[in-house]
């Protein structure tokens, strides 16, 4: 990742909000999912299916992809009051925020009495989910004032907005143009350059928090 010299390009903000609300339970048995995910039932049928192919294909490359391909729709959210990096992910089916924002922006964090399974993206890769928090989200012209969201551990970002929140509000993601279509209010999303200087100011803002005797240090962000 390279940062330029430059001033720092303007990141899209929060405007015009209108009311509502967002609520999502859970039962013990719920799980929900982050990116493409596959059904732990059909995974003897994979390995019979595997096992039955002959792969005796040359070797070859993969394909070299530009960096405007590699980019992801992201935005800030406000979180209680605080802007949040969020990813605008079609492949969650949660929406949740990291440990550390959490603790950032005073959230009244809560254990779950009924924790939730975690499907990643690849095969046996889960976790669970036992905290949650209710807050309020403001995204373009949405203010949802008892959002829930997952306390998770999230590599990169501070928060995933998933498809629940998504399908509730009606978004509607532009790749074409880079824009995020929500109530008829168009959206411009991060840029490249932007996101990388939002991730160079979370690493330099990395505090080192002063730990007791005998414990290591934690660094939150």
């Amino acid at each position: 990742m390279h940062v330029g010299d430059d001033e720092d390009e303007p990141i899209p903000g929060l405007e015009e909000d209108t009311d509502d609300t967002y609520f999502r339970c859970f039962s013990p048995v719920d799980t929900v999912f982050i990116a493409a995910v596959r059904d732990g039932t059909n995974i003897p049928h994979e390995c019979k299916f595997r096992s039955a192919q002959c792969y005796y294909n040359a070797s070859g490359e993969c394909p070299q992809t530009t960096g405007s391909n590699h980019r992801c729709m992201a935005a800030l959210v406000k979180v209680n009051g605080l802007k949040a990096y969020a990813l605008l992910d079609s492949g969650s089916t949660t929406v949740s925020i990291t440990h550390d924002f959490a603790h950032v922006a005073k959230l009244k964090v809560m254990q779950l009495e009924n924790p939730v399974l975690l499907q990643l993206g690849t095969v046996g890769s889960r976790s669970m989910i036992n905290y949650g928090a209710r807050t309020c989200l403001e995204l373009g012209p949405i203010i949802d004032s008892n959002a829930y969201l997952d306390v998770v551990n999230i590599d990169r970002y501070d928060m995933i907005i998933g498809t629940p929140f998504m399908c509730k509000h009606k978004l509607v993601l532009d790749f074409d143009h880079d824009t995020l279509s929500i109530q008829g209010t168009q959206l411009t999303m991060m840029t490249s350059r932007q996101e990388d200087l939002m991730l160079a100011k979370k690493c330099a803002l990395q505090v080192r928090v002063p730990c007791s005797e005998g414990q290591q240090t934690r660094t939150s962000h």
